[in-house]
């Protein structure tokens, strides 16, 4: 409450130096982020899954499933959950764990298709990342070594593009594995 006052108090003045109209004042964004996404001027923290519980009143959920031919994949999430384990390099880390996952996806589909992030510093998600703290910068190439802490590599975007990209470009076909 105490910084809407402020801001209402500032709207308030300013209008009244510039000789403007309030209603026109008040068309424009006031404040770094929404109202919605902002607690005290400051980005409010949250889990995505946490949405989905008002969604459950509103939609039953379903047990039919479709037949579909193609799989789209989120390409950072599949990152996120297959960590190197015994792998000490990249390429060890494509070939040994991450093309054998999309290999298992083709099991039930012709065609499996790879979405990746894109990572925007002046954005909402770049400000959630910057707070989770620093992490270790790695060039990303076939025969460099693992770094030791997985979640401190993937803190920094500029590892993580070039993750994308090399995992992007890996030359043994997922098909062949079929």
């Amino acid at each position: 409450m105490k910084c809407d006052v402020e801001l209402f108090s500032r709207l308030y003045i300013t209008c009244q130096t510039i000789d403007g109209n309030l209603e026109d004042i008040f068309q424009q964004e006031n404040q770094a982020w929404p109202p919605a996404l902002s607690d005290g001027g400051r980005l409010r923290l949250s889990t995505k899954s946490d949405i989905l519980t008002c969604l459950d009143d509103l939609y039953p959920s379903q047990t039919k499933t479709h037949d579909a031919t193609c799989i789209v994949l989120d390409g950072a999430a599949i990152k996120q959950m297959m960590k190197p384990a015994a792998a000490k390099t990249f390429d060890e880390y494509a070939q040994q764990v991450f093309i054998p996952y999309i290999s298992s996806q083709l099991r039930s589909v012709s065609r499996v298709d790879l979405v990746w992030d894109i990572y925007k510093d002046d954005s909402l998600k770049g400000t959630a990342r910057a707070k989770r703290g620093k992490g270790l910068r790695r060039h990303v190439v076939g025969k460099a070594a693992l770094p030791g802490n997985w979640q401190n590599f993937l803190r920094i975007d500029s590892n993580k593009r070039e993750l994308f990209n090399f995992l992007s470009k890996i030359r043994r076909s997922c098909k062949e594995d079929k």
